[in-house]
């Protein structure tokens, strides 16, 4: 009996496997698809999460946690150890929750949907989703803000490394007031970018303390172009948002900056999130917008899967032009097929059979397969309609036949389905 249920009975949902077994990333994914962005950096902490259904969901889910600032920001800087134990412990329970009401139903009434804040942020943590958009680019990485002199070019580390894992990155231009630097490339569609930065841990010893996180605009050379836009968080204030417009074609590259002011006695830990979409510029509205050369990739890879299944495990065929009256030996030539339909339209005497299905034959004549260096294996006409499909068939250009005396068949090359 479940209280959710109104005292009625539950179970798991049809179709549920016995255990469901979550892995770091699979965790990541179920939290950031529930709304729940703010836990994806957390989630490799709970380690592999596996339930077994039927004792889940024979009683209530727990109940909603409150994960606390200072528990928040344990999780991400990894101490004070009480602050990260309590915060884990709460963070299973939030997935726990949310499992139950995937895998769980109530079997008398109906049940009741997840609660819509079950994943809402803890208080004062803010993470930007302007577009509103999923599928939309968010990146986020928590950066050291490491003790620097105070010059303001030495002043600066380059993070677009850590925030654009997996992308192709440039290297700009040097110029009077910037050194060579890291950077990444975007089409200039990509235009509405909203940043954020939060301070988990740093110099505690001023309010006035800044640590800030720019994002700079390249010309095509590489030489810098201009200041986009910045948030800088204090001690006072350690939550800062900002969203910029991208100017339209004066340049293609972007970096991104993360520099913190000195004093400092301390390195510092920032969280710094980037979300990126398509705007008009004058509406304000963000939104995913396409990337030509990203589609352009996937399209080619997708042609390729197709090829690879349809070629490999095809779950269909079609019949190309037969070759009819063949008698004796020989070889046909192909090209691009996946197997043969071979048919024994005449059969002699001396040709044994036994009865069954299919009605088996003996010593009625062989095929290989094989191509401009060999043959393969001769693969015997064991019944009257024998389809001969070759794991390596696309290799194949050649399939030679023997057939016994008074035997004529016909062979039907197979090829891909479009």
């Amino acid at each position: 009996m479940t209280a959710l249920c109104s005292g009625g009975a539950s179970g798991p949902k049809p179709g549920v496997a016995d255990t469901i077994i979550f892995t770091a990333g699979s965790l990541s994914s179920l939290l950031n698809n529930k709304g729940g962005f703010w836990a994806t950096l957390a989630a490799p902490l709970l380690g592999v999460l596996a339930y077994e259904a039927t004792s889940l969901c024979s009683t209530d889910p727990p109940a909603e946690p409150t994960i606390t600032t200072d528990e928040y920001k344990a999780l991400l800087a990894l101490s004070p150890w009480d602050d990260l134990q309590s915060a884990l412990v709460k963070l299973k329970d939030i997935v726990t929750r949310i499992v139950w009401y995937d895998m769980c139903e109530c079997t008398s009434v109906a049940t009741p949907g997840l609660p819509v804040d079950t994943l809402d942020p803890p208080a004062n943590i803010y993470i930007p989703n302007y577009n509103g958009d999923a599928s939309c680019p968010r990146l986020r990485a928590r950066v050291i803000a490491q003790l620097l002199p105070a010059n303001p070019v030495p002043n600066t580390v380059n993070i677009t490394r850590q925030l654009f894992p997996g992308v192709p990155v440039f290297q700009s231009k040097a110029d009077a007031n910037f050194a060579s630097q890291d950077m990444v490339e975007f089409p200039v569609n990509w235009s509405v970018f909203d940043l954020a930065a939060s301070i988990v841990s740093g110099d505690g010893t001023t309010g006035s303390h800044s640590y800030t996180v720019t994002m700079y605009g390249l010309q095509y050379d590489g030489s810098f172009a201009n200041n986009i836009f910045h948030v800088s968080p204090t001690m006072a204030a350690p939550y800062a948002t900002a969203q910029a417009f991208r100017s339209s074609g004066t340049w293609q590259y972007l970096v991104v900056h993360a520099s913190w002011s000195s004093p400092t006695t301390a390195d510092g830990i920032l969280d710094v999130s980037l979300d990126m979409g398509c705007s008009d510029q004058t509406s304000g509205s963000g939104g995913c917008c396409t990337d030509p050369n990203t589609l352009s990739l996937l399209g080619s890879i997708l042609t390729q899967v197709n090829l690879i299944q349809r070629q490999q495990v095809p779950f269909a065929y079609v019949a190309g032009t037969p070759s009819t009256g063949l008698t004796g030996t020989g070889e046909l030539a192909l090209q691009g097929v996946i197997g043969a339909l071979v048919e024994l339209t005449a059969i002699s005497t001396i040709v044994g059979e036994e009865s069954g299905t299919p009605t088996q034959t003996f010593e009625a004549g062989w095929v290989s397969w094989g191509n401009a260096d060999g043959f393969t294996q001769r693969e015997w006409l064991s019944n009257e309609t024998l389809v001969s499909l070759p794991a390596a068939a696309g290799q194949f250009t050649r399939l030679g036949y023997t057939l016994a005396v008074g035997v004529t068949a016909t062979i039907t090359p197979l090829l891909r389905e479009p």
